[in-house]
């Protein structure tokens, strides 16, 4: 990729067209805390989902890992270059857009807690991916499947935690952390495990 233009991305444009209000869609890299990662630029109206957008382009094929996205209003293309953004303008872009929490980063779960309700999460809402750091209001996790969340934890762990805990948590890495304080050790050996089931196998003591 030309590390000063970027251009119009034709396989997302067409991916994420399908999401009402989309109007033009770029793909560019970008370093955020230490890390590169791929950046989604669409240019939209303020009502598009960052949720849906991200669904679309992680199933669209182009990426092995979802991407993070970044939506505007409009993006001022360059005067008589309908097709390109440099590099200057992206970097103002994604300055703007994390000042207006414009900007959705993928977080994957880092360990066996937190990939086990991701899953979970993702079945519950048929929504994927579901990152660690995801807002559970921002994904659409209701106090219903709060609830829902809530029963498959205590199955695990039971009475440990309950729906409340699991709003005020807001994110599935916030969760798991709660689940690690009321129930350590979590060992990632155990992590499918009932609480029970690992009582009677001394291997887990």
């Amino acid at each position: 990729m030309n590390t000063d233009v970027v251009t119009r991305n034709e396989a997302l444009q067409a991916a994420l067209a399908q999401e009402p209000g989309v109007r033009a869609v770029f793909l560019t890299a970008a370093r955020f805390e230490g890390r590169a990662i791929d950046v989604v630029l669409v240019e939209a109206e303020p009502y598009v989902s960052l949720i849906e957008l991200r669904v679309r382009a992680a199933a669209s094929g182009v990426f092995a890992v979802p991407p993070a996205v970044m939506t505007a209003r409009t993006l001022r293309l360059g005067e008589g270059n309908s097709e390109s953004l440099d590099r200057e303008r992206i970097d103002d872009l994604l300055a703007a857009a994390r000042r207006r929490d414009d900007l959705l980063l993928f977080e994957a779960p880092v360990d066996a807690c937190e990939a086990m309700i991701a899953q979970h999460v993702e079945e519950l809402l048929s929504l994927k991916p579901v990152g660690a750091t995801d807002d559970f209001f921002m994904i659409g996790l209701d106090s219903l499947a709060a609830i829902q969340l809530a029963l498959f934890i205590d199955d695990k762990w039971p009475g440990r935690i309950d729906s409340r805990s699991v709003l005020e948590a807001g994110t599935i890495r916030a969760l798991a952390k709660a689940i690690a304080a009321v129930a350590p050790p979590f060992a990632a050996e155990t992590a499918g495990e009932p609480e029970t089931a690992r009582a009677d196998n001394p291997r887990s003591a």
